[in-house]
């Protein structure tokens, strides 16, 4: 059962699920390059978490052929949106909570893309999962690293405000880190993106900035950075447990 703040996660996401892709071009990007961690196998059982609209689905499903498929998230619009672009025999779907896969199904390849950061606890979960892992199975991620977003932090920092952005964790197993140097023309409309791929629920414990505190730093930004905002996306794998 999903966690109170989940619930909320899923309920934003789902409320953007149907114009996703048209605001998402950094996460299609990201899946991409994600498929390129992918194992050879020849017909494994895979299970995604955190499908979203499809971006790294198609990339599995086109990879393994032959693999056995179970394609979750907790937004059940989100799942239904990826299963209007994938479909295959051995496809199969569900509205799932990715924390609590049960102990014993084993895949030979897990996949999260850009959807760890959300876990209550993404560290300890994904040590869980490694156990749900076959023997030489693997779990490939990617998620925003703690470099993201750093002017921005810096600048509500510097002003005694609270930035509310998640904070990310020395994420384990990574295998590479990219850079990504967006120009939004305003910082407004980088936060509007945020919201329009509902990616935008504070971290717990954080209070939403004042209006005018809002617009005074949206000014301040704009004056010194333009609307240039910095990504960090991270990669990871990890292996079975022993």
């Amino acid at each position: 059962m999903l966690s109170e703040r989940l619930v909320r996660i899923a309920r934003s996401f789902g409320a953007r699920a149907q114009h996703y892709d048209l605001h998402a071009g950094l996460q299609k990007d990201c899946a991409r390059v994600l498929a390129d961690y992918l194992p050879v196998c020849a017909a494994p059982r895979v299970l995604e978490i955190g499908c979203g609209t499809g971006f790294v689905t198609e990339y599995l499903t086109a990879h393994y052929p032959d693999g056995i498929f179970l394609i979750t998230d907790a937004a059940a619009e989100m799942v239904e949106q990826c299963a209007h672009k994938v479909k295959g025999p051995h496809v199969s779907f569900a509205v799932m909570d990715g924390q609590t896969v049960p102990e014993g199904q084993r895949y030979d390849v897990i996949v999260i893309g850009m959807a760890a950061q959300w876990f209550d606890d993404p560290v300890a979960t994904l040590e869980r999962l490694r156990h749900n892992l076959t023997a030489g199975g693997c779990l490939i991620y990617s998620v925003p690293g703690e470099a993201c977003f750093a002017d921005w932090k810096a600048l509500l920092a510097e002003r005694g405000l609270q930035d509310g952005l998640l904070e990310y964790p020395q994420w384990p197993g990574v295998v590479r880190r990219d850079r990504h140097d967006i120009d939004y023309g305003r910082i407004e409309k980088f936060l509007k993106n945020l919201k329009d791929i509902g990616a935008h629920q504070p971290r717990v414990g954080s209070m939403a900035l004042h209006p005018a505190a809002l617009r005074q730093a949206c000014r301040i930004y704009n004056q010194r950075h333009g609307g240039r905002v910095t990504w960090e996306i991270i990669y990871g794998v990890l292996y079975a447990a022993a």
